[in-house]
């Protein structure tokens, strides 16, 4: 892509006006596809982000849990911590 831009700005400076339409209209037809892998990229990071906080709160929840629920046992039957 930044090669396609460079060889506009080729065609501008040799003032040539056939290769700037074409270098341009290359230019343009690249723009989608890097616009939608673009896209896909940031969704897939919100996602991965998404998902590490759910699993990091449910195994930290989890882990409290067990402590708490260990520790009214040793209450519960006598023992001492």
């Amino acid at each position: 892509m930044i090669q396609n831009g460079t060889m506009v700005e080729t065609a501008i400076v040799n003032m040539d006006k056939d290769l700037f339409k074409k270098r341009l209209l290359y230019f343009f037809a690249g723009m989608p596809i890097i616009s939608v892998v673009n896209n896909v990229l940031k969704w897939s990071i919100g996602e991965l982000k998404l998902r590490l906080r759910t699993r990091l709160t449910y195994h930290l929840y989890n882990d409290y849990l067990r402590q708490i629920t260990s520790g009214i046992l040793r209450i519960v039957s006598g023992h001492s911590v």
